[in-house]
């Protein structure tokens, strides 16, 4: 794990020009929604409503709105001060948000979180970051916490990217060494753009 973000000056620019020009083609608009449906069928698999969750890479917050909707204690976080000021210009009031990279363990809050919501801040990051990730996520957690994610395991990772995709079972060994998965299932409900190539995960923390 390493303390200092692996992030280049050149990456952290790049995602801050997105917001700047608004040239954001991951954003729905709205809330994922397979988010939707495992919070109307599947809520016994997340923390109660009151307990602290993390949005990850949570960019405009639309995510980030609707777990604050369910009842969670919400941060908002990403790396980019434009996604953070778009999200408190959208949601006021909603949700806390927080300027974090991820990738960079000394900054990161520890043991902080019930839950961690993933959803395009994965798929985002160089795959030689995934490691990385996964260390940090986890120490974010509280002992037995879960991490929801909503993945894209149906583009190969030798497409390259932003995005960059990965197969299901190596989604499975690379989060191996601090969590196992409870619960799975192939997104019939994605938007119609990522139709068939969405899986939702909840990993619990080893």
């Amino acid at each position: 794990m390493t303390l200092s973000s692996p992030l280049t000056p050149d990456m952290v620019a790049f995602w801050q020009g997105r917001y700047d020009t608004k040239q954001t083609p991951w954003d729905l608009g709205a809330p994922a929604p397979p988010f939707i449906g495992v919070l109307q069928a599947h809520r016994a698999l997340l923390p109660s409503p009151g307990a602290k969750v993390a949005v990850v890479g949570a960019g405009r917050g639309h995510d980030a709105a609707l777990f604050a909707s369910a009842g969670y204690a919400i941060t908002a976080m990403d790396f980019s001060a434009g996604a953070n000021a778009e999200a408190t210009r959208l949601y006021p009031g909603h949700f806390a948000t927080a300027q974090i990279d991820v990738l960079q363990q000394d900054t990161l809050p520890h043991g902080d979180f019930a839950m961690v919501v993933e959803h395009t801040c994965f798929c985002a990051i160089p795959p030689r970051c995934r490691g990385d990730y996964v260390a940090n996520t986890a120490a974010m957690l509280q002992p037995g916490g879960v991490l929801l994610g909503l993945f894209w395991t149906e583009i190969p990772i030798e497409a390259g990217g932003p995005p960059y995709g990965t197969a299901y079972d190596t989604l499975l060994d690379t989060f191996a060494p601090c969590f196992k998965p409870v619960w799975a299932v192939g997104c019939l409900n994605s938007v119609a753009s990522r139709q068939r190539q969405e899986t939702l995960v909840v990993f619990e923390k080893h």
